[in-house]
């Protein structure tokens, strides 16, 4: 444990300042670390890779001790839950009762190990969720050409930023639960996050990918559609992964 914590230190505070000149080029120059990065100019920044896989533990990690409790509960009794599961209509029969011995378990502890194994399988989707969305980018930007690696290191940066504006509000979240008066300010970190992440990717867009406003705005719409229609498949299928090895 002394060890780990000392790399771990050394790696926060090593002179080159890797991690902070990293975060603070995220936050306040959208765009930049991917450009400099593609650029060869690697050595000044922490790999994408990386840099993803840290913030998206700690903001997953907050967002799981945020989350409401009381979403999925459901009072049944025993006759109750024995009728609403048997009357789950599902093809083919061993998806049936895969489904139903799921949705016994589930009443039984009132959601908790469903929404748990929904929790814990998101990070890992979420992971495989970004090579689908870099591949979105490839018809948006198919001149001048664009490797595929260049839109996926930007996805990753302005993931990464995401995760640590949503690690922040995760913190008010929590905070407000202690001090019910910052309740209010808790709601509006909230609406802040998604218009600042709105406002951030069309920065990052315009600085990354040189295009003018105009042309920079329609392809945000686009790929803000598709982003949402390939999350609401992310989330279903999570779903059903959760349930299935429930």
């Amino acid at each position: 444990m002394h060890a780990l914590f000392h790399d771990g230190w050394h790696s926060l505070t090593h002179l080159d300042g890797r991690l902070w000149r990293t975060l603070g080029l995220l936050l306040w120059k959208p765009g930049e670390v991917s450009r400099q990065f593609i650029a060869n100019r690697r050595a000044s920044f922490l790999p994408p890779f990386r840099l993803y896989l840290v913030l998206s533990l700690l903001f997953f990690g907050l967002f799981s001790t945020t989350r409401n409790e009381d979403i999925m509960r459901v009072q049944f009794t025993v006759s109750e839950r024995e009728t609403v599961c048997q009357d789950l209509k599902v093809r083919p029969q061993w998806l049936a009762e895969r489904m139903r011995a799921t949705c016994r378990k589930a009443l039984a502890d009132e959601g908790a190990s469903l929404r748990d194994a929904f929790v814990a399988s998101l990070p890992r989707a979420m992971f495989l969720f970004l090579p689908l969305i870099a591949a979105g980018m490839l018809l948006l930007y198919w001149r001048p050409r664009r490797w595929y690696v260049e839109h996926l290191v930007f996805f990753l940066h302005n993931h990464s930023a995401a995760f640590l504006v949503g690690s922040a509000v995760a913190l008010v979240q929590l905070a407000a639960r202690a001090w019910p008066a910052l309740s209010a300010v808790a709601s509006f970190t909230v609406a802040g996050m998604f218009c600042w992440l709105a406002v951030y990717l069309f920065l990052a867009m315009r600085r990354f990918y040189g295009q003018g406003r105009r042309r920079t705005l329609a392809k945000l719409l686009v790929i803000s559609l598709f982003y949402a229609m390939s999350m609401v498949l992310m989330v279903g299928l999570t779903a059903l992964y959760s349930a299935l090895t429930l």
